[in-house]
């Protein structure tokens, strides 16, 4: 959303995947933070692109971001 920072967009994720969770819905560490890299702002993208080649995303956990 424009004008959102990164914490309130965590805190967004957070409450969706909860809800999802209680549905049955899992997803893994990987699944979570490939959605989260490829949706950040386009302002972002040296950043995001620095974490996609230099973290083991399997291992990161998507709040460490």
């Amino acid at each position: 959303m424009s004008g959102e920072t990164v914490d309130d967009m965590f805190g967004r994720v957070n409450v969706l995947l909860n809800e999802l969770d209680t549905l049955g819905y899992r997803f893994s560490k990987t699944q979570i933070n490939l959605k989260l890299l490829d949706n950040m702002p386009k302002v972002l993208e040296p950043k995001t692109n620095v974490l996609f080649d230099a973290r083991n995303l399997k291992e990161l956990m998507w709040d460490e971001f």
